[in-house]
């Protein structure tokens, strides 16, 4: 991956390998077939007249129509994919209620979300380097393979939440962030959407609960442990740095 004459570090291109290996592979909840159309959706986002239009209208729910599609995936999966890819600051809790009314559920969601977003990072470090998108691997034969309930809450948002330490945060508030907790619900995706960013690692003093696959970091300087756990997610890394630093004040120069 990434054969150019530009300098990029070979933990950024194992990391990006590593992740496009995933998302050919069968998820907790969609088939490896599914996840490569995601992708390939995803992509087809980028000319989809429907989607063009909607971006210059004030509203993107004032302009209706039909996606340009590539995909056998279902209407409303399309509408949350192309969304994702096209005008995610807009994207509101309808879509995430249309999708469920179609049957698609919040671990799909969520896994959708993650192997789309993921994609779209290693396409456009690709296109940044001036290099053609990586074509879609073959998707790995197997059914999907389902996953052990994860320690989540309802904590108010559109899904349930990783369960955190909150007491371990600052102002009572959580320290893990809330991209990784929002996609707590199935563990595998945090794995994959996050597996793309090893090379920013800083420690690995922090756990993620999480499935069965390899290990991988997360953003932030976070590192997930994949073997299972239901523990709650604890404080990031540096916290030794952290009270380290409180018990050294600074002096201000007079």
């Amino acid at each position: 991956m990434y054969d150019t004459a530009y300098p990029v570090r070979s933990n950024l291109r194992q990391a990006h390998a590593e992740a496009w290996q995933l998302i050919a592979q069968p998820g907790a909840f969609w088939d490896a077939s599914d996840r490569v159309q995601l992708v390939e959706e995803a992509r087809a986002a980028l000319r989809c007249r429907l989607c063009a239009r909607r971006e210059q209208a004030l509203s993107p729910n004032a302009v209706q129509g039909v996606h340009d599609t590539v995909s056998t995936l279902p209407a409303a999966l399309v509408e949350v994919i192309h969304r994702l890819r096209r005008d995610p600051a807009r994207m509101t809790r309808s879509v995430f209620d249309q999708a469920l009314a179609a049957g698609i559920s919040a671990e799909r969601y969520v896994e959708t979300v993650s192997v789309v977003c993921a994609s779209v990072i290693i396409d456009t470090f690709h296109n940044a380097l001036g290099l053609a998108a990586p074509p879609p691997l073959e998707p790995q034969a197997g059914e999907p393979t389902g996953q052990p309930p994860p320690p989540v809450v309802d904590d108010g948002a559109w899904v349930p939440l990783t369960r955190v330490d909150v007491e371990d945060g600052t102002f009572g508030l959580p320290r893990a962030p809330n991209i990784g907790r929002a996609m707590g619900l199935v563990p595998s995706a945090v794995a994959l959407f996050t597996s793309h960013s090893a090379h920013i690692t800083r420690c690995g003093t922090c756990r993620w609960p999480s499935a069965k696959r390899r290990p991988s970091s997360s953003l932030q300087g976070f590192r997930p442990s994949m073997s299972a756990s239901t523990e709650p997610l604890r404080t990031p890394c540096c916290s030794g740095r952290a009270a380290s630093a409180k018990a050294k004040p600074t002096t201000l120069p007079r």
